[in-house]
Order: structure tokens, then sequence, then C-alpha cells
């Protein structure tokens, strides 16, 4: 048997210990709970619902309503219920370690605090971008198989990817929510009292400045479509993951 070395030893930590492993051990967490796969499902289950819905109801009238203004309504769906359920994935990534208190087997694997909320922050969008997509994908093939081609392809790409975008950062707020708070009530409480201030205040303010309210315009599939409505979820998700990670770092277990 060799022995080994102290660059070995040195090797060998920072392999246990670096980014990737954080990242491995985190999508194992994320992966092995039910939670995770059956709000995933439900999120694509209740997009095959809408479009179904749609597509038998007069709002997917062809000879009525454009083939892009039934994708943009499918998407709608997305930004206005599926979010949520999303936004509990992110939650859940947090909560439900301080609450069977595994929070501290975690930090003692990962070795940092931060790259422990960075982990879980790529997964959360990870996961969250890959069941918008599918969800996505549902309210095109949904259209395309009953109606043929009616979708802009460009336009629909857009409008698909911006609403993606949406949907994962809101799977992102919901974890950062979760980091500060260490509580899951606590997190799905100030998101909807952000939901019901935004609605208080609608009609007083630019609703393009509004987060969860200007995301409704990236489900728009317009021959001239904009990306900046995304701007102010970014700069909340954003402060809200940087109070997180200062959250984390700075509180004892």
């Amino acid at each position: 048997m060799t022995a080994e070395t102290p660059t070995t030893t040195r090797n060998r930590e920072r392999r246990t210990s670096g980014f990737g492993s954080a990242l491995r051990y985190e999508w194992t967490n994320m992966r092995t709970r039910r939670s995770t796969w059956v709000l995933s499902g439900l999120v694509v289950l209740l997009q095959v619902v809408t479009t179904v819905w749609n597509i038998g109801s007069g709002v997917s009238d062809i000879s009525v309503v454009s083939g892009d203004e039934m994708f943009s309504y499918g998407l709608l769906q997305l930004t206005l219920f599926s979010w949520l359920l999303v936004a509990a994935i992110g939650v859940n990534a947090f909560s439900t370690e301080y609450r069977h208190r595994t929070i501290t087997t975690t930090l003692l694997v990962v070795q940092s605090r931060v790259r422990v909320v960075l982990a879980k922050a790529v997964v959360v969008a990870g996961i969250g971008a890959a069941t918008s997509v599918l969800a996505v994908l549902v309210s095109f093939l949904g259209l395309l198989v009953h109606f043929g081609p009616v979708v802009d392809p460009v336009r629909g790409a857009a409008a698909g990817s911006g609403t993606v975008l949406h949907i994962m950062l809101c799977g992102l707020l919901g974890l950062a929510l979760a980091g500060l708070t260490r509580s899951a009530l606590a997190s799905y409480a100030s998101l909807l009292a952000w939901l019901i201030g935004e609605q208080l205040v609608l009609d007083h303010v630019d609703p393009n400045i509004l987060p969860f309210f200007s995301g409704f315009w990236l489900a728009d599939v317009s021959p001239e479509y904009d990306w900046t409505p995304a701007l102010p979820m970014v700069a909340l998700t954003a402060a809200a993951l940087v109070g997180a990670v200062v959250a984390v770092s700075r509180r004892d277990v």
C-alpha cells in the first residue's frame, strides 16, 4: 500500500470539497426527494390540462385567434399558476434541510456555506429550466398536432425562452427566501405578500417595473419581442440570493 504524501492528501481534499462535489451532493439531495418530482410533474401535467382545454375551447378557435396568440395564452398559464410550483421546489431545497436538521451534515460535507447556496441555486435553476421547457413544449406540440404549424417559430422560441427564464427565476427566488427565513411557511407568505403588493400598486406605478407582473409580458409572442420585462425579476432574485448567501454564512446552524 502506497502512503499518502501531503500533495496527494491536498488533492484528495480539493476533489472532495470543490464546487463539483457540492453540485453532486446537492443533486443527490434534490433527486431523492419525492417532492421534487411531484412538483415538476404537476407543472407539466397542469400544462397538458390547460393546453387540451385551450384547444377544445373558443379561446383556441383558429378562425378567431391566431396561432401566436394561442401559444401566448398557453405560456401565460405558466406565469400565472405554475410558477408557484417551481418556487416550491426552490423553497424545499433549503426549508426541508432546516426542518429535518440535515443542514448541519450538508455544511460539514460541502465545507463552504457559499458553495452550499451556489450549488443549490445551480441545481434548482436546472430543474426549474428543464421543467418549464417541457411545459412550453407541451403547449407548442399541442397546437402543432391539432392545428399544424400555426406558431411563428422565431417569435415562439423567443416567448418560450422568456417564459422559461421567468419560471426559473421564480424557483431561485423561492430558494433565496428559504435561505433567508429557514421556513417554508414564511417563504410562501413572502411570495404571496409580494404578489398582493404588486396588485395594490398596479394602478399607481409602471407595471414594467413589477417583477411578477412584468413577467407576463415575456409570454407575449409579438413581432417585436422585448426581453427587458425580465430585468425586474432578475434584479429581485439576484438581491435575494446575495442576502441568502450572507444570511447562511453568518448564521449559527
